[in-house]
């Protein structure tokens, strides 16, 4: 009696249909249907799908299903055999070794990260202005005395130059203390004062900052031509 996989393949090829049709027609891959051909139990699936397997190609070929479903496990007298898997192999972890090919390309990358550090920093030093901040006064203000003083904070290696219009009164080579902190008294002129303060940096870079003071009597003082009289007043009275 003939194996049901031979009876299978004998009815496909006296209908001449190629197993390569066949698995199209039926869905069923191809290396499935070659199996059950050759009675190929290891690769067959389980019992479940094979028989699934089995009655569709059967039916396809005009087959007697059940018959050769009786045949199959009369055939396949041990149990499944269990799928084996191959232990996969431990992932070998790669050393890095520092070859040339790797090492010139780090060299270069780090040697144009620390060039474009360096224009960087040219350009920080010497195209950006130096620091500079008058915090007395902090705006524009009004003084009741003459004696005012100037107050600020910039690059401790500056040198601060103060200026006051009308006149002008020009104080130089201010040096800032190690905080960069400076202050400089000025003498004010009745009305409005323009106050410039600047600054110069290591790099020959200025910055410059202005203020207005306006100078006002004191409330309650006589105005300058008043006292005058008075005084002109008590001197003929002594005569």
């Amino acid at each position: 009696m003939a194996r049901f996989g031979e009876t299978l393949r004998a009815q496909r090829e006296k209908k001449g249909i190629t197993l390569e049709q066949a698995a199209s027609d039926t869905r069923i891959r191809e290396k499935f249907l070659k199996a059950l051909e050759d009675s190929d139990y290891q690769t067959l699936p389980g019992a479940v799908y094979t028989k699934g397997f089995l009655r569709n190609y059967a039916e396809y070929l005009e087959l007697p299903t059940e018959e050769l479903v009786v045949q199959f496990h009369q055939e396949r007298d041990q149990p499944d055999v269990p799928r084996t898997f191959k232990p996969l192999n431990p992932i070998a972890r790669r050393s890095y070794v520092f070859t040339p090919a790797v090492l010139v390309p780090v060299v270069v990358l780090a040697g144009i990260v620390l060039f474009v550090s360096y224009l960087y920093y040219q350009f920080v030093s010497f195209a950006v202005p130096p620091r500079i901040e008058v915090t007395e006064p902090a705006t524009d203000a009004i003084a009741q005395s003459a004696d005012f003083v100037v107050k600020g904070r910039t690059v401790p290696d500056g040198r601060v130059t103060v200026q006051v219009f009308p006149g002008p009164l020009t104080i130089a080579d201010i040096k800032p203390n190690a905080d960069g902190s400076f202050a400089v008294k000025v003498q004010l002129s009745r009305g409005s004062n323009h106050i410039v303060v600047e600054v110069l940096d290591t790099t020959g870079k200025v910055a410059r900052v202005s203020r207005t003071v306006r100078l006002e009597a004191a409330r309650g003082a006589p105005p300058a031509g008043a006292v005058a009289a008075i005084v002109m007043e008590r001197h003929f009275s002594r005569q």
